[in-house]
């Protein structure tokens, strides 16, 4: 029940006892000194007296305000009525009963007198009638925004008979509250905007449609750059607020990569997934706008371009084909070529002997112009060395780059910290992690021995062979195998790692097929 109808039927409540303590009064009326009240004397009256012959003339209704009707002279054989209805309603009363017309009123549609046809005209909703005949009447309430409606009456005399009609009207309309829209958001309502004077938005941007016929609607709300929301049948139910929630999600696109399964995309620099065995990968929720896209997979040659993403294709397909990295030719390098063959240049010095490799920093072979150091995946490396401050030697291969790598650390001669000891390293981001060590039982710990390495790279499995100048047998011995799938394919060079120095006195690289 609203705030008005519950306004009403409180004023309806206080007519009815106002009127009851003037009917008591009116019935209690003043008798003459000495007379007693129980007295049988007919000749004693309580109510106006008549004349001999006269007849009671007949008064219409009177139509009064709610402060006239407390103070109306009640008379004990009318009766009094208040209707509760809504503003602007139009009522009609009938008397169903013998009971004169007000004068000049026209039949009803059954043929029988109207007593009073008026139109509510105060915001409290009611209309008040006084000095009302006594008897049946049928009461008929219409307005343009509810079904009419009519009920039979009894109005009693000296009593005020209450009608509550805004409790049983029955709206055409509802209203449907939406909550949730983004500002600014277009409503359709059956395919078309609702009237603005029906539309309002609180400051809370909750939208309330009024004056919707009663029944199944479809609802649509919109806005630019936002997923629309819709409902196809929404109820409205008579007088009663529809309430609904509309959450309008960013519009968004969806991104599908087509390339070889394990490459991993990049979307400015972030991953954002790895396409699947079937040749794809889909991300989702991509707001319209310019990406970086970058695509990645281990052996072939990173491929990237800025893709820009519009609303105008929803799902957008974006095809890369790889090419594999390919492979460097053979190379070698002798003393008398100096540093032009590594890359970064390093900071060695070079001679007729050799380049002695010093300094913690990593060169990588370099015969191509168009990269920044060869790159090989399987792959011989056969190179000579001395340990030129008797601690060992240390070289690396398939360097991704200046942080990525694996790196092999012989450890040899009598100034070695932990000697015959041959380590593998894998360096991720710059750290370091041992992976493996192995110890060696040949002797490489003489002074200004020379050694011949051979350096095998076959998929994950790495062998490595040793060949000391110094020993009578003369064949390459088996230090170490080692295995691990960090790195497929790179570069290959030297670090003198924890203070090692190394005569470098030869060195060739053979790609294996």
């Amino acid at each position: 029940m609203n705030s008005r109808a519950i306004l009403q039927i409180f004023v309806a409540m206080i007519l009815a006892l106002s009127i009851s303590g003037l009917v008591i009064e009116a019935r209690g009326q003043k008798r003459g000194k000495g007379v007693n009240s129980t007295t049988n004397n007919p000749t004693e009256t309580t109510g106006p007296k008549r004349g001999k012959g006269v007849v009671e003339k007949e008064e219409a209704p009177k139509v009064v305000t709610r402060t006239e009707i407390l103070k109306v002279e009640v008379k004990p054989n009318k009766g009094y009525l208040s209707i509760v209805a809504v503003p602007e309603a139009q009522v009609t009363l009938t008397p169903t009963s013998a009971t004169p017309a007000r004068k000049g009123a026209k039949p009803s549609a059954e043929g029988k007198p109207v007593l009073i046809k008026e139109q509510i005209k105060g915001e409290d909703g009611t209309l008040n009638l006084a000095d009302m005949k006594p008897g049946e009447y049928k009461v008929a309430v219409e307005h343009a925004d509810y079904h009419p409606y009519s009920e039979t009456i009894k109005v009693s005399q000296g009593q005020l008979t209450t009608v509550n009609a805004s409790a049983k009207l029955v709206s055409r309309y509802g209203q449907i509250v939406i909550g949730g829209a983004p500002k600014d958001s277009i409503v359709l309502l059956d395919d078309s905007r609702p009237d603005p004077a029906n539309i309002k938005v609180d400051e809370q941007g909750t939208i309330v449609i009024s004056r919707v016929p009663v029944g199944e609607h479809k609802l649509k709300i919109s806005k630019a750059r936002h997923d629309d929301w819709s409902v196809d049948k929404l109820e409205v139910k008579p007088g009663d607020p529809t309430p609904v929630t509309a959450i309008l999600p960013l519009s968004t696109v969806t991104l599908v990569v087509r390339s070889k399964p394990d490459a991993k995309v990049y979307l400015n620099d972030e991953e954002r997934g790895t396409v699947q065995p079937d040749g794809a990968v889909t991300i989702s929720k991509l707001l319209p706008g310019d990406y970086k896209i970058r695509v990645f997979l281990d052996g072939y040659e990173s491929w990237e371009k800025t893709l820009t993403l519009s609303l105008e294709n929803r799902i957008a397909t974006e095809n890369v084909a790889l090419a594999p990295i390919p492979v460097s030719a053979e190379g070698d390098w002798n003393p008398h070529e100096g540093a032009k063959k590594w890359s970064p240049a390093p900071a060695w010095k070079f001679d007729r002997t050799g380049a002695r490799i010093t300094g913690d920093s990593l060169a990588l072979f370099d015969t191509e112009q168009r990269r920044d150091f060869n790159i090989y995946r399987d792959f011989k490396l056969e190179f000579d060395v001395r340990f030129a401050n008797a601690k060992g030697a240390a070289w690396v291969v398939r360097a991704k780059d200046p942080k990525n790598y694996y790196l092999f650390e012989l450890n040899g001669g009598p100034q070695s910290s932990n000697p015959r000891t041959f380590n593998f390293y894998v360096y991720h981001d710059g750290k370091p992690v041992l992976k493996d060590s192995k110890r060696i039982v040949e002797n490489i710990d003489k002074l200004n021995d020379s050694f011949h390495i051979t350096f095998e790279a076959r998929g994950n499995q790495f062998k490595t062979y040793i060949q000391i100048a110094s020993d009578p047998k003369g064949e390459a011995q088996p230090i170490g195998t080692f295995t691990d799938d960090s790195f497929s394919y790179g570069g290959v060079g030297f670090r003198a790692k924890d203070g090692i120095e190394t005569l470098l006195q030869s060195f060739v690289v053979m790609p294996i097929k």
